[in-house]
């Protein structure tokens, strides 16, 4: 089962266009680290969570997909609603498939060579990714649809790279500058 997962890291790697360097400065990750798991030196599965979640926010891919598991076919999701007294357990079918959309989009800075993706708890998203090593969590408020995703995907990108921007901005010229731009 081992061998099974071992080739999994390099073949999203290579297939995604990125150099072991670039996925190691982008996660965070010590490029030895890297390669130890991309060769089965080191097992993925008996990485740290935390370790795993960068390397797929790095990576653009899930953390099921990194470590070689398929996932079991979802359950039927929902939230727990107020109604009166009673709580009702309710949920859309649309909203669900919408989730699963966003979840599975591509969010890619090309500038930047870095990949995003969408979190979603309970109603709130956000827009995460990888840079430098650290976990960036930007809340995202929009009206997701089927017809607003294509464009929320363009935003979310150019956020990521807004951002990246402004801190390679403040690296050059000093904190003592504020934002590079009003948002």
């Amino acid at each position: 089962m081992k061998e099974n997962r071992m080739p999994d890291i390099k073949k999203i790697r290579e297939a995604k266009g990125l150099s072991r360097r670039e996925v190691a400065d982008v996660s965070g990750i010590n490029l030895r680290s890297l390669q130890d798991y991309e060769q089965g030196h080191k097992d993925i599965t008996s990485a740290k969570a935390e370790t795993v979640y960068r390397l797929s926010l790095a990576l653009g891919c899930t953390m099921e997909e990194l470590m070689g598991i398929r996932p079991a076919l979802p359950e039927s999701e929902g939230r727990w609603t107020r109604k009166g007294k009673s709580r009702l357990y309710a949920y859309s079918v649309e909203f669900l498939k919408l989730q699963d959309r966003m979840k599975a989009q591509e969010i890619y800075s090309s500038r930047h060579h870095v990949h995003g993706r969408w979190e979603i708890h309970g109603e709130e998203c956000i827009l995460a990714f990888c840079f430098r090593g650290e976990i960036v969590r930007i809340p995202f408020e929009a009206v997701f649809s089927e017809k607003t995703l294509p464009w929320l995907v363009d935003v979310a990108e150019m956020r990521m790279d807004h951002y990246i921007e402004e801190l390679l901005f403040q690296e050059k010229y000093g904190r003592g500058g504020g934002k590079l731009w009003d948002e």
